[in-house]
């Protein structure tokens, strides 16, 4: 009987025998050419088996720390409330500048008191910032509140954990091109999936004394009546896949399996010569829905529609909210197959190194997505590992991807799941025809929630308000709620919604705002983002908090372009000067400091240029570099001056900035239109004025009707606003 069911159900499986296996690698050919004549053999299955010689893996030795540096130890991990990793029983708290080390003494006192019962600083990390050892608060999360409604704390946040790129310290990982491909290594930097999470391997059974599937299997079931039980015994198929969904990862062997920390069942549902029947198959399917199974993974079909028997255990799993993920089949055909044309399964298809359909699988639009599945490289029966080829090797991409999704804990129901793993994935060549979605992107696929807050800062002066814009993502199976809080206080709802932005107005100072993004079905704090607002002060006696120009004025400062006026050494004081006019010396400095020029001596010597300028002039380099790269023509000829000390006009200004910008012919900029009603159309001045004004760069200077004032005297508070919006950092 199971001979004539399986002549009728012909099942995609590896016949061949297994190579000896040394040192845990096989010996055999290498890759067979292939030419249309005599294309490689391959069995029913369509894997074609490759081999490769033993390689030598070189173990990876760490770098000492220096001295004086915390001592390194394992890290242990625990999950924030965003689902990233962090170091336990510690968070890191930056201070505001000018806070002493006895007031963060104080800081780290009145967190004991509202619950976190430990607090004490373990070592710093810069000037401003610190470690924090805490103990007895119930989350992570909630010890950064408390430090957070601190005024005198600029932030506090996990100490998160990083790792060089997640590159599992498995040997052969750089064999597993298909790893790289579909970015598992970024994923793995979001999430590791968990144990909890568990992948049904229905197959031939999988060789659990293999090292790199050791401890994986927690349930095995035979329903072949094997006297061997859930061995394989099939020529190595089941334990291949097994090795691909979710080898044991980062354990110094082997390979790295996409599922990373997931776990697996040994369903054996094909007998010992990879034979079976959909009887079985169906069997196989319910007992993996009735025991816990999250994921399950068929790299097993044949040719032809979804039969009722399929469908009904299929939808019996997916009604139990089970992930069924099959093979799409190995003929070359776009006819469909058995069971990954049915409803509720994702059918795989196959891709090579580039991107490219496998000359063997099957495709159509009734496959929903592509993955590796040439010359994979994994593990098989006897310790070892080889190259194998098929939809059946694409397939557990798929299901350890699907696992990995399912222990991120976002949107973990079937359907999201699926609906993620399909949205996410890259729309290689091909898409829409030979698949429905694309090449999977584990990374993509994994994405966490996010909020945050554009800027992240402001300085407000007494009295002003301020906007920031919050933006957010979620998943489609999410609607998020965006809650703020002042300065650790209650919590109001600003906006909810699926993935946007928001403006949020009113910001006022001294405050820390905390924007906290929330599932809205079960309230569950998806991610979190802070807007630190401080009092402003003024680096200048004499431009006070809210003067138009400050922010302007400020940023000048910062940036090195402008010192001030004044400046005593004994009392602090530094002046501005803001109303006092420009001179053409000043401006040249300023100009070149905004293109980073900020330092003389890097620029050329003076050779003399100017009649009116002597060689000792702090400004002298700085004005024969503008003259050298055509921004100034000097202000008069016979012999060559430049008239430094003279007040530099509106007009002369719009020339500088325009021509500093590399616009030194004003031809080529637009024709005048006549905007200002003070620049006539035939000043030398009128294209540069209004280029300026089409930019942002100026506003004129009186509106009823809009007027510029080009011969006004530039001031030094004109003159930052100017150099701030044309020369933006």
């Amino acid at each position: 009987m199971l001979q004539r069911l399986c002549a009728i159900l012909p099942l995609w499986l590896l016949l061949t025998l297994a190579m000896p296996v040394v040192q845990g690698h096989s010996f055999g050919s290498s890759d067979p050419a292939r030419d249309s004549s005599s294309p490689p053999s391959f069995s029913a299955d369509g894997e074609t088996r490759f081999l490769s010689p033993v390689s030598n893996p070189v173990g990876v030795s760490a770098a000492q720390p220096p001295d004086g540096a915390p001592k390194a130890e394992p890290v242990s991990t625990v999950r924030t409330a965003d689902g990233r990793e962090a170091v336990p029983g510690r968070i890191v708290v930056a201070f505001n500048e000018g806070v002493e080390l006895a007031e963060r003494a104080d800081v780290h006192s009145r967190a004991r008191v509202p619950g976190v019962l430990t607090a004490q600083a373990a070592y710093g990390v810069g000037p401003d910032a610190e470690v924090v050892n805490i103990g007895g608060a119930s989350s992570l999360d909630d010890a950064i509140r408390v430090y957070q409604a601190d005024p005198r704390v600029r932030y506090a946040e996990p100490d998160y954990v990083i790792r060089a790129a997640e590159t599992p310290n498995d040997p052969d990982f750089s064999m597993q091109w298909g790893m790289a491909k579909i970015q598992a290594a970024a994923a793995w930097n979001v999430t590791h999936g968990s144990p909890s999470v568990k992948v049904a391997i229905l197959d031939c059974g999988i060789d659990e004394a293999n090292p790199d599937l050791a401890g994986k299997v927690t349930l095995r079931i035979d329903f072949t009546g094997s006297p061997q039980g859930t061995t394989d015994l099939c020529g190595g198929h089941g334990t291949h896949v097994a090795g691909i969904a979710a080898a044991n990862t980062n354990n110094g062997i082997g390979v790295a399996g996409v599922g990373y920390d997931s776990r697996l069942y040994n369903v054996k549902i094909l007998d010992d010569k990879g034979e079976g029947t959909e009887s079985t198959l169906a069997m196989g399917i319910r007992w993996a829905a009735d025991n816990g199974a999250q994921v399950i993974n068929a790299s097993v079909g044949r040719q032809g529609a979804c039969s009722q028997l399929e469908q009904d255990a299929i939808d019996y799993a997916w009604a139990r909210n089970v992930v069924i993920v099959a093979a799409a089949g190995n003929v070359g055909s776009y006819e469909v197959a058995s069971p990954a044309s049915c409803n509720n399964v994702v059918a795989v298809g196959s891709t090579n190194t580039n991107d490219q359909l496998s000359w063997f699988s099957n495709y159509g639009s009734w496959v929903d997505v592509a993955a590796p599945g040439e010359r994979i490289w994994s593990t098989v029966p006897g310790g070892g590992y080889e190259y194998r080829s098929g939809t059946s090797m694409a397939t557990p991409h798929v299901s350890g991807l699907a696992a990995l999704v399912r222990g991120a804990g976002w949107c973990t129901s079937n359907q999201d799941v699926v609906g993620r793993i399909k949205g996410a994935a890259d729309k290689i060549t091909g898409t829409g025809a030979l698949w429905e979605s694309g090449r999977i992107n584990a990374a993509a696929s994994v994405t966490a929630p996010t909020i945050a807050a554009t800027p992240s800062h402001l300085a407000l002066a007494p009295g002003q308000t301020g906007s920031i814009t919050v933006t957010w993502t979620v998943d489609p199976c999410i609607t998020g709620q965006v809650r703020i809080s002042e300065d650790g206080g209650p919590e109001s709802l600003q906006t909810s919604g699926p993935s946007g932005s928001a403006a949020v107005t009113g910001l006022t100072a001294p405050h820390t705002y905390f924007f906290r993004l929330y599932n809205s079905v079960n309230a569950a704090l998806l991610a979190s983002t802070t807007v630190t607002v401080t009092a402003r002060t003024s680096s200048f006696s004499d431009v006070l908090p809210n003067d138009w120009a400050y922010n302007n004025i400020e940023q000048l400062f910062q940036r090195g372009i402008t010192s001030g006026c004044y400046y005593n050494s004994t009392t602090g004081e530094r002046r501005y000067c803001p109303d006092a006019a420009v001179t053409r010396a000043e401006m040249a400095a300023f100009i070149l400091r905004a293109l980073g020029d900020a330092d003389p001596a890097h620029l050329p010597a003076y050779r003399g240029l100017f009649a009116d300028v002597p060689s000792g002039a702090w400004y002298a380099r700085y004005v024969e570099h503008l003259y050298d790269h055509g921004i100034t023509a000097g202000c008069a000829a016979g012999p060559l001056r430049y008239c430094p000390d003279a007040a530099v006009t509106r007009a002369e200004m719009a020339a500088f900035v325009l021509r500093a910008l590399n616009h030194a012919d004003s031809a080529h900029l637009p024709a005048y239109r006549g905007l200002f009603a003070d620049v006539l159309s035939g000043a030398w001045y009128a294209r540069y004025v209004e280029h300026l004004y089409d930019h942002g760069i100026t506003a004129g200077c009186a509106t009823g009707p809009l007027r510029y004032c080009p011969d006004n005297n530039v001031t030094r508070r004109e003159m930052a606003a100017f150099l701030a919006r044309a020369f933006p950092q």
